[in-house]
């Protein structure tokens, strides 16, 4: 589905969450605003796209949490917005467990994020 953040500013996130208190946002063919997670797969021809040019855009706009997943290093990128832009990434390798402020009791392992074999 779309993310509808401006005329001129219009992507289509891998996968993204809305939080049921911003359901507002969602609208019939598209997101309007930032949603509270979004998550880039990386592949060789988009990796610039999607670090750099996506990774503004869900700054600028306010997007709470960026996750880019690196298939080729097999790692898991965690941008947190902080007072209005998103400092160095927490990365994140398999064996480890991603938790989100934005999914509470969310938690996943990051293999399997990166699609590895789920952990039991």
């Amino acid at each position: 589905m779309d993310v509808f953040f401006a005329d001129d500013n219009v992507v289509e996130p891998d996968v993204l969450f809305i939080r049921a208190e911003h359901s507002e946002r969602v609208e019939k063919k598209f997101i309007r605003n930032a949603p509270d997670v979004v998550v880039e797969v990386s592949s060789p021809s988009t990796r610039r796209l999607e670090l750099v040019r996506k990774r503004e855009l869900y700054e600028r706009f306010g997007v709470p949490e960026y996750w880019f997943a690196h298939l080729e290093a097999e790692r898991l990128e965690v941008y947190v917005l902080s007072e209005g832009s998103y400092p160095a990434p927490r990365l994140m390798y398999p064996g480890e467990a991603l938790q989100s402020l934005q999914l509470p009791g969310f938690r996943m392992p990051v293999g399997e994020a990166l699609g590895g074999e789920p952990e039991s």
